[in-house]
């Protein structure tokens, strides 16, 4: 709400930095609990720069659809927001960026971070951080969430509490590459509704620059009369928390 608003920058960035204080005493008094920011659609290059270097180090969890994601990335990368994006990217792209915006947001949190969720009409994706002691997700029940959250999206934009296979519609080919490297040929086969695998990625900023990640993609299933939409990337995301 603050994003390109009237109000006089320095209060809204007063406002910023009250929160950040915030998000620090609690992160103090709270080590055990973890923090999610839900990304929007800003569209004022200092207002986000803003939040990305005061909000996010306390952030563990990042949520955002595929515009959102392009355009943070963009800022990160090159210190600007991208205001054309492509509103049906590949699998591949958006694995590509999820990779990036790991790292960098790995490198502003000084390791805090520990899942990105990427929303699109045609599929759903979740990268989550592996840890080095137990081999395990830090976040659990990853393919649960991913179902979850899918049929969340399905149900908020048909306003329906039931699948009504009628008004269904699947956006997402039988498979999809891993990454737009032309060097890496290899492919994931959809046989299932939601695949899941590991990798690591990588960041050249930290000490220990490999990073294990659990990558979760969930088909999504596009409601084909649309009731509602604003609010859903909130109400998609705040069904993921298991």
């Amino acid at each position: 709400m603050l994003d390109n608003s009237p109000i006089d920058f320095h209060v809204r960035t007063q406002a910023i930095e009250n929160l950040a204080k915030d998000l620090e005493l609690y992160g103090k008094d709270n080590e055990k609990l973890r923090t999610h920011f839900e990304m929007a659609a800003f569209t004022e290059n200092r207002l986000l720069d803003s939040v990305v270097n005061q909000i996010f180090p306390f952030m563990d969890s990042f949520g955002m659809n595929e515009q959102e994601a392009a355009n943070l990335l963009s800022l990160m990368k090159f210190g600007n927001i991208s205001y054309s994006t492509n509103p049906f990217p590949r699998v591949a792209h958006v694995l590509d960026e999820m990779r990036e915006l790991f790292t960098l947001l790995t490198a502003i949190g000084n390791g805090r971070v520990s899942r990105i969720h990427v929303h699109t009409l045609a599929y759903q994706v979740v990268m989550t951080k592996i840890d080095s002691k137990t081999n395990k997700s830090i976040w659990k029940s990853n393919k649960a969430a991913m179902a979850k959250a899918s049929l969340t999206a399905y149900r908020y934009t048909c306003n329906l509490s039931e699948i009504d296979l009628k008004q269904v519609n699947i956006l997402l080919d039988d498979s999809f590459a891993m990454t737009m490297d032309d060097k890496n040929i290899e492919r994931i086969e959809l046989d299932q509704a939601i695949r899941c695998w590991e990798e690591n990625i990588f960041n050249p900023e930290l000490t220990m620059n490999r990073i294990r990640v659990k990558i979760c993609l969930a088909i999504g299933m596009v409601c084909t009369n649309v009731v509602q939409t604003v609010g859903a990337g909130d109400n998609i995301s705040g069904t993921f928390f298991c």
